[in-house]
């Protein structure tokens, strides 16, 4: 009888191990894909260079303002369209199983900018326009923008902007302090950023750029090249040239891949940093 009852038991165990395996087994992702074009919204005219992302992975727009992405998870998902000058745009999709999907989107010229100049009024000018540059009014006050000429402006978004300029005096401190200011509201209110990055001394922000709100880049008269994160709550010198004497600007497209051009050693005007 024990070995009867040993033979049964064997018997079930096997059987709800083989039920294990079929009824525990991990369905399989399912993938679409989806593809479009990007317009500008005022002319219906292709936009090329447009960053458009999901997750980690990012591709840009053709000359004809096409994208596709193929292998994406199906159900509801967001894209983010974004290129500078015009305003970012989120979209929610539905991405169907194992199919494809158009999606075609129109982005808008940004309407609001920003211009940055010498010293007027014992501060710094920032000009601002929110209707396309028809009118302009000057932002920021003598507490807050330093008493030296901004040399770049770089504005992201309609809200968010980052100038910069010659390094100012610190009365209090007494001391020399890189002058980066930025503002997330239209500027209504503006902040200064990076008034002492490590060791290095202070000098003139030549050029600043960003593609969203939270990595921004920026280079100075001196051969450094300067990151901010968080949104620029944290400055670095992301790299010195020995190739570039006095950077006068910096590019990106994607916050990835960046030129930035200046005087050579040399003596030349042509020097080039990628």
């Amino acid at each position: 009888m024990s070995e009867m009852n040993n033979q049964t038991n064997i018997a079930l165990l096997s059987a709800l191990l083989i039920f294990s395996a079929t009824s525990c087994t991990l369905p399989t992702a399912k993938t679409g894909q989806i593809s479009g074009v990007v317009t500008q919204s005022s002319t219906d005219k292709p936009v090329e260079g447009v960053s458009v992302k999901y997750g980690n992975s990012e591709q840009f727009t053709d000359e004809l303002g096409r994208y596709s992405i193929e292998s994406i998870p199906d159900g509801l998902q967001g894209l983010t369209f974004s290129k500078m000058g015009f305003a970012t745009l989120v979209s929610q999709v539905e991405i169907p199983s194992d199919g494809a999907v158009e999606h075609n989107v129109s982005i808008s010229v940004m309407t609001h900018g920003w211009a940055v100049g010498k010293v007027e009024t014992e501060y710094a000018s920032i000009f601002h326009s929110d209707n396309g540059g028809i009118s302009w009014v000057r932002q920021g006050s003598y507490s807050t923008v330093p008493p030296e000429d901004l040399l770049c402006v770089c504005a992201v978004n309609e809200k968010t902007c980052w100038v910069a300029g010659k390094p100012t005096l610190n009365v209090i401190r007494n001391r020399m302090e890189f002058s980066i200011l930025k503002t997330s509201d239209s500027g209504e209110s503006w902040r200064r950023q990076g008034q002492t990055i490590g060791t290095q001394d202070p000098c003139s922000v030549t050029g600043i750029c960003a593609t969203d709100t939270s990595n921004v880049f920026a280079v100075t008269d001196a051969n450094l090249i300067l990151t901010g994160a968080k949104g620029g709550l944290t400055w670095n010198v992301c790299k010195t040239s020995d190739h570039i004497s006095a950077f006068h600007a910096i590019s990106t497209s994607d916050g990835i891949h960046l030129w930035a051009g200046g005087q050579t050693v040399e003596g030349g005007t042509n020097g080039l940093e990628y």
